[in-house]
Order: C-alpha cells, then structure tokens, then sequence
C-alpha cells in the first residue's frame, strides 16, 4: 500500500531505497519517489507451547530460526539454527553458548550456559529474508537453573511478584523512547584524536548554507529548538517514521502514533501500554525495528542520550501504573462530586461574576477549585493549564502518590539501572525539558515525576511518568527496578515532597526523607547509590546480590 502524498528527494545513487522484507520505493515522474509501506498482513507467531510452535516451523517451511537473547546492558545477541536443531530437547534445555564473552553476564571460570528458547515470543523477522523464524530466549546456568542476571527472567520474577500482592496484581508500562536519525556517523578513539561526527543533510538547520552536488539546498528546515511536529515538507522523514510504524504493527506491537521531536533529526513512535514484561520485550523490538528499518534506507538511527551537545537528549519516558481485578489502583476511586465536577462549577460561577457556595468535599477538592477559578476569572492560559494540571494530581490515589515517593526515594540508586552509560548525564541537565532534581509535579516536564493531563480524566489513563530514564538502559531491568521502587514506596506509605509550580531545577527545599533533591551527576555517583540503597530490589527475590554485584 502506498504511503500518500510523501515527497522525498532521491537518494544521491538515483536509485530506489531498499528497505524491510515487503518494502520497495519505486521511482516516480521528476525524480521523486514515495515508499511503500509493509504489507498489512501480521507477522506475528501465535505459538501457545513447544508443540505448537514445531508444528509452525514444518508447516510454514521456515528456513533458519534466530534465537535472541538480551544482556544487562540491553544489547540483543543471536544465533541463528537451522530448523532441525529447533526440537523439544532444546526447547526444553536450551542450546549452549559463552556467557563469559558477554558484558557483565559470567566470569570465565563459570562461562557455560544455555540460551532457552520462548515458543510465545515469535516472529518473522522482516530484515533477515524469507521464512526466518525469530525467538526471543531466557538464559539458563550450565545446570539448567534460571541465570539470576538473565534481564528477561528478572522482569517475570518482577512480574510473578506483584501477582502476589494484596493491593495489585500487575503493573503496567507505557514508554516513549526517542531517537535521531543522522545520515553520516563518524567517530574515532586513536592514540592523537577521540572524538565523532554526525551530519543530516536533509533536515539539520546547521546544513543551510550547505549546496549539495547535482541539485540545490530546498532549504526546508525546522530551525534550532523548534523541531516539535512540523508538516511536510520540513518533516522529512514521516515517510521513514511510517514504514518502522507499520513495520511494528505488523510484528504485533500496538504503534499508535509518530512525530518528529523537538531537536533536529530527532524523533518518537508511541507505543500502547502494556504489561511490564510484554513491555520490555516490545522497547528491545522497537529499538530494533527503528535501527534496522533506518539502516535498510540507508541512514542511521540512535537512541544515544545526548548526541549532540547543544541539542534535546533522547530520553526514554516511563509511564507506571498498578492494577487490582482490571481496577487501575492508581485512578482516585470516585467520591462525592468529582473534582473535576467542582472545579468547572467553580470556573462557571466566576465567569459569570457570581461567587459560588462552597460545595462539600475535602480541602484537595478546594484546592482544586480554586486554580480553576482564577483561570476563568482572567489569569489566561497559564492559569487554566495550572486547573488542568491541579485536576489531574487530583485524580491520582493515595497508591500512586505513595509509589511516586518510592520511585524518589531510590532515584538514585534507580539511576543505575535507568541511566547506566557515562553519556546519560549529559542528558540530565537543566534547559531542555530533562529532569535534573528529584521532583513530583503534575505536568511539568522538568520535573523527575509527572501526573500527564489525561483528555476525559478517565480512570484507565491515571498513571506517574517517570522522566529521568533514557534507552541506554535495558528496558528489563529498568522497568522492573522502577516497578520495585513504588512497591516500596505504598509499603511503607511514603508522601512526596512538595510539588514545584516551576521548572523542578530551582527547586532547593528539603522535605522530611527526601534530603537530596538531585539527580546523580554521572554513573560512578548513581553506582554508589546503588551500593548504599538496594534492599529494595530484594523484596520477592527479584533481583540477588549476585545480580548486580559486577
């Protein structure tokens, strides 16, 4: 099906873009053309067991089955076997590889171990040609036992663990992850010169001035800062973010939404919640069919923190909540009249000059009256933001409050997991909407934690985003050290500290627990927190000592 209406000027070679198995652009009238999006047909394996999915393999007469599994670092590694290695010995014991040649996964003493196939997690891989069969795998130890620092066994340990709760039953994880897309990247680490390059011909502001060999510079470009979700043609590259879009749904995952970002050459897909395993699994595919996708049009995608230095950062926004019996734990339970209710009664009754009685409630639901009050009694747009903002903290229970103070209290010690590369500090400093200190405020994006305004308040949308992660990390553990921390915080009934009503990195005050409102400055800080601040990871033997001690 072809994508409508998405000019592009042709590549410089003059021909047509290769791209994922199913995707081809043919070249049009002018010297322009448009791609084609993947086939709409799923490829997505619904394999329930080991016999169901061997039955799939001599039925579709798959040809190779690549068999991924992810390190500590999130980086996937594969092996690819051919289908008769694929039986229900292996898929019960697993096949061998070298842990020890594998970042911070075993030592050399102890380096056999086995990669243990998933049957549910399979797909057909669009960048590997026809008929070959991807699984994602659990790593087992040389005696068959789960490996403790296998990322995908922690999630299902995390997962398992809040299954045994009495206030929830599972927790849900949204992201958004974004990324840049350059179209030359050079770097170097020598004995006289360390350093890299990047460039985008097409869109960067810095290539103006810039006249390209065999044509002119079309010149339009989004300039510094204002890169957030331009048209056609300044966004250059809807088509490209369009084929990854449905690329990913073909692959299962729910991609609702794309855009460009704020930064040059930066952008974000949107995918739906999920569950926090299902999740991890979907950021390792997303990061994989953006990269791959990027790389068969012949450009590059990363998902680096801080590539450029006068630039946004890419961080990787995590969107929390708990469930109980389908009821998100996080949404205020309904009271007498709603706050939202009272707040536009209250907005009404100024607009038209009348002063309105004091309805029944508590003194939040004043609280929340009174900004929606002041919007429409004159204060403008900031004003009615502040009501929306207020009604959406409004909206949150005691449950969430209290995780968003757990998730503060070990940010710290989080950050090791959430942060986990010497460029992620780069990102986390103050003047591009990164969050620098250990705030909670509804709607400010510079803020640690936020409560999103939610369109119709409905209680499935309550949840905390949690602004300080960024795609260097593995989503396995990320999410689920996140998951712990606002455990933690409603077993031990933990409030927040105040809530700032300006960007969070002039906020200086102290509040009761939390003494030091600052994120880490660089990964040996967030690593001696970690060292001091981890019992938390060891409720429901989540994660072990042995897991983290590198």
């Amino acid at each position: 099906m072809a994508f409508r209406d998405s000019p592009t000027p042709p590549r410089e070679n003059g021909g047509c873009a290769p791209g994922p198995r199913g995707v081809h652009t043919p070249q049009l009238p002018g010297g322009v053309h448009t791609p084609q999006l993947p086939p709409q047909t799923s490829c997505k394996v619904a394999a329930a067991d080991e016999e169901e999915l061997l039955q799939f393999i001599q039925k579709e007469g798959i040809k190779e089955v690549d068999c991924c599994f992810a390190d500590p670092l999130g980086q996937w590694h594969h092996c690819s076997f051919h289908p008769s290695m694929i039986t229900r010995e292996s898929l019960t014991h697993g096949f061998p590889f070298d842990g020890s040649s594998i970042r911070l996964l075993a030592n050399i003493e102890k380096s056999d171990m086995f990669m243990k196939p998933d049957p549910k997690s399979g797909f057909l891989d669009p960048f590997l040609g026809d008929k070959v069969l991807h699984l994602t795998c659990f790593l087992l130890n040389a005696n068959g036992s789960p490996c403790c620092r296998c990322p995908r066994t922690i999630a299902a340990k995390c997962e398992q663990y809040v299954q045994q709760l009495g206030f929830a039953d599972k927790a849900c994880i949204g992201f958004e992850a974004e990324f840049f897309i350059f179209e030359n990247v050079q770097f170097c680490v020598k004995g006289n010169k360390v350093g890299y390059h990047v460039d985008c011909k097409e869109e960067a502001y810095w290539n103006s001035d810039v006249a390209f060999l065999g044509r002119g510079n079309l010149a339009h470009r989004s300039l510094a800062g204002c890169g957030y979700c331009p048209v056609l043609p300044a966004d250059r590259r809807h088509w490209l973010r369009s084929c990854m879009l449905a690329c990913m749904q073909s692959l299962g995952l729910f991609a609702e939404k794309h855009h460009h970002e704020v930064g040059a050459c930066q952008h974000e897909l949107g995918l739906r919640f999920a569950a926090l395993a299902a999740a991890a699994d979907a950021c390792m595919l997303h990061k994989y069919v953006v990269k791959n996708t990027a790389h068969a049009f012949g450009v590059s995608a990363t998902f680096l923190p801080k590539p450029l230095p006068k630039a946004p950062g890419s961080g990787l926004h995590v969107h929390l909540s708990l469930w109980k019996n389908n009821r998100n734990i996080f949404a205020k339970a309904p009271a007498k009249p709603p706050a939202a209710a009272a707040a536009a009664a209250a907005a009404a009754a100024a607009a038209a000059g009348e002063r309105a009685p004091a309805p029944e409630g508590d003194k939040r639901e004043a609280e929340t009256r009174q900004p929606a009050a002041a919007a429409a009694g004159g204060e403008g747009a900031a004003a009615a933001a502040a009501a929306a903002a207020a009604a959406a903290a409004d909206s949150l229970s005691e449950e969430a409050k209290q995780a968003a103070a757990g998730i503060l209290l070990h940010a710290k010690a989080l950050a090791a997991f959430t942060n986990p590369s010497t460029n992620s500090y780069k990102r986390l400093v103050p003047g591009f909407e990164a969050p620098t200190s250990l705030t909670f405020s509804p709607a400010n994006r510079s803020a640690a934690i936020r409560v999103p305004v939610c369109p119709g308040g409905g209680s499935e949308s309550a949840r905390l985003e949690f602004r300080c992660p960024d795609s260097s990390s593995c989503s396995y553990l990320c999410f689920s050290a996140i998951v712990l921390a606002a455990i933690d915080g409603i077993k031990r009934q933990l409030r927040p500290p105040e809530t700032p009503e300006w960007d969070s990195f002039r906020v200086e005050t102290q509040n009761g627990t939390f003494k030091d409102k600052n994120l880490p400055k660089s990964l040996n800080e967030a690593l001696d927190a970690l060292e001091q601040d981890h019992q938390f990871l060891l409720q429901g033997g989540v994660f072990t000592e042995v897991s983290f001690a590198f």
